[in-house]
């Protein structure tokens, strides 16, 4: 018994080392990292090339030195903000002829804030916002000017942004306008925050020239996009549009063949005297095709001249005591998301740029045989039913006849 003990105790100490050693025959593809100095962490960012070779939306990625795995952490740049939210009294709210709707709010006590978070019932329209400030409601500063806010809504589908930010300040007063509302009903209630934002780290993965079409009944410009890669994400769409003064609604839908589209988001794009806005952001998308639906309603289509794709940074950390060559793996469509305890133990060091390569095919890579039917696997056996069933089916028959001939 106590030999079974001892035997089963250094089997379990065995395990991580057994564990240690990568099976690399399931991945396609490999990239090589030189880490040419010690550094107790590294890190390198992901490119399009490791995107491209990736089959399971990272989820394949595995450091490897000396044919042993090393843990990793995969870190997303995708900033940190606080918001600290009030509501102020809403003192006036009224129509002003040649203005629009205008409606001030009291901060009273609550000294900063730099956002400004409109409610209302409405919905599909499209308004530009003037924000002004004052100490004392007779000297107003304009802080914000052709600011936007949309509401987008479709049958089952719903897109809006109805926060405008604009410099902090102190000033107790805050006085909106919104042109060409005459409804005192528009604005519900408003919020102000103070907002204190470390904004994303983006990484541009795609310039893409759309080809465009234009339905004259639904007064729709289309742009239709081939990112080239099922495997490439994005989450912001920055558009190209020749001069000239716009506000107009656009959808994005995205598709994995180019025929069949799924709704993914709307926005707006505008260029007024005081800013442009040419970009739309969307939860992540990871398919190939995307449409991009321009409402141009009586006006003159935008000639839109490309469409670039970002997404939020990815960085890999890593853990890289010993200098040398370590490969990166990827492209296996059957690889879980691996589970490392270095992203707690490590997650405050610094980190040392690593040096990353191309990828390349991976010599050992054996593509993973498909499984035969059962009944490719053993056609004896279906045979031997078949003909099983033939002899039973016979007996039966021929017992029926016997009988119906005696009768």
């Amino acid at each position: 018994m106590e030999k079974v003990v001892k035997l089963a105790v250094l089997l379990l100490l065995a395990c991580p080392a057994m564990w240690a050693d990568f099976a690399p025959q399931a991945w396609q593809y490999r990239t090589p990292i030189e880490i040419k100095n010690n550094a107790s962490v590294s890190s390198f960012v992901i490119n399009r090339d490791v995107y491209a070779h990736s089959r399971a939306h990272l989820d394949d990625l595995r450091i490897v030195r000396a044919g042993s795995e090393i843990p990793y952490h995969l870190v997303v740049l995708s900033g940190r903000h606080e918001d600290v939210d009030f509501q102020p009294v809403l003192l006036d709210d009224a129509v002003v002829p040649g203005a629009g709707l205008q409606v001030v709010l009291d901060a009273d006590q609550h000294r900063q804030h730099n956002r400004l978070l409109i409610e209302t019932s409405q919905q599909n329209f499209v308004r530009s916002v003037n924000i002004e400030t004052s100490d004392d409601r007779r000297h107003w500063a304009t802080v914000l000017k052709d600011g936007i806010i949309f509401d987008v809504s479709r049958l089952h589908q719903s897109e809006q942004s109805l926060a405008l930010d604009y410099p902090l300040s102190t000033r107790r007063y805050v006085r909106i306008t919104i042109p060409n509302v005459a409804d005192p009903a528009f604005i519900r209630s408003a919020w102000l925050t103070y907002h204190a934002e470390t904004p994303p780290s983006r990484e541009t993965l795609a310039s893409l020239t759309p080809k465009v079409t234009l339905d004259e009944e639904s007064k729709t410009t289309s742009l239709i996009c081939d990112t080239g890669s099922a495997y490439i994400p994005y989450n912001r769409l920055e558009l190209t549009v020749d001069p000239g003064l716009f506000m107009r609604t656009a959808e994005v839908f995205v598709s994995t063949n180019g025929t069949d589209w799924t709704w993914a988001g709307a926005g707006v794009i505008s260029r007024t005297q005081a800013r442009a806005q040419l970009s739309i952001d969307l939860s992540e998308q990871w398919s190939r095709w995307l449409k991009i639906d321009i409402a141009n309603a009586d006006n003159a289509p935008l000639r839109v001249r490309a469409v670039q794709l970002s997404a939020f940074r990815r960085i890999v950390r890593f853990p890289s005591q010993m200098p040398g060559a370590y490969w990166l793996y990827s492209g296996n469509s059957q690889a879980r998301p691996p589970s490392y305890d270095f992203a707690q133990i490590a997650e405050n060091q610094p980190a040392t740029d690593a040096i990353s390569g191309a990828a390349q095919s991976n010599s050992e890579y054996q593509p993973p045989r498909q499984r035969l039917p059962w009944t490719d696997r053993n056609p004896m056996l279906l045979n031997g039913a078949l003909i099983a069933v033939a002899v039973v089916m016979a007996a039966i028959i021929f017992k029926m006849f016997t009988r119906v001939k005696a009768m």
